[in-house]
């Protein structure tokens, strides 16, 4: 072993596909999701932006490359939770009407990656790395969420209701390139920063793919 690292930052997700139908399929009962959208904009939105955190062990090889990287391969656990949504507004009149479908993901993945690292001759304290990841998780108890909301002139107009429903689990498949920069604080401690780019698909328990 290496080295032990514990992460923390932002996961951002891009669909290729978010609307209500996918909403749905995502839902347990879809026709709990039923509202009269009847004079209502659609507002789409294909990224989900969330959390994640989890720690990794590196296996690094005792021999560099012909060109001077070291190489080390990774594994990982990780716990991440984001939330894709889909809007309609009513702006009709002088009452404001919207309704929120949201899906509340959390999911449980783990991670692979082999790395490719050099230090800088000049500043040695800094390591850059790059490579190849895949990751397989599982997504679990998510939650469909319906937010209601409808804003008048006066405060005794407005109003706000939510209404939770069961969603489907997931199984996610993700491959991505790991591109990242290291510090050493001291001999055995560091500090960086990474960002993984990639793509994945979404297999939706005993539903479609996306």
């Amino acid at each position: 072993v290496s080295s032990l690292s514990v992460t923390a930052g932002l996961i951002n997700d891009r669909y290729m596909k978010m609307d209500l139908e996918t909403m749905r399929e995502l839902t347990s009962n879809p026709a709990l999701l039923d509202r009269n959208l009847d004079g209502y904009t659609e507002q789409l939105n294909r990224n989900s932006t969330g959390i994640k955190m989890g720690a990794n062990l590196s296996l690094r090889s005792a021999s560099q490359t012909a060109k001077g990287f070291d190489r080390e391969i990774r594994f990982g656990a990780f716990y991440s939770t984001r939330e894709p949504i889909v809007s309609y507004n009513n702006t009709e009149g002088d009452v404001y009407n919207s309704i929120i479908f949201c899906n509340m993901v959390n999911e449980i993945s783990v991670d692979g990656a082999f790395i490719l690292s050099k230090r800088s001759a000049r500043f040695k304290r800094f390591r850059m790395y790059a490579g190849l990841g895949m990751s397989v998780g599982s997504t679990y108890n998510n939650k469909s969420v319906v937010l209601t909301s409808s804003y008048g002139e006066e405060p005794e107009d407005i109003t706000n209701t939510e209404d939770r429903y069961q969603g489907k689990s997931s199984l996610i498949s993700r491959v991505y390139i790991p591109l990242g920069i290291e510090y050493s604080l001291l001999k055995r401690i560091a500090i960086g920063v990474e960002s993984n780019i990639g793509t994945g698909m979404q297999n939706i328990y005993g539903g479609k793919s996306y």
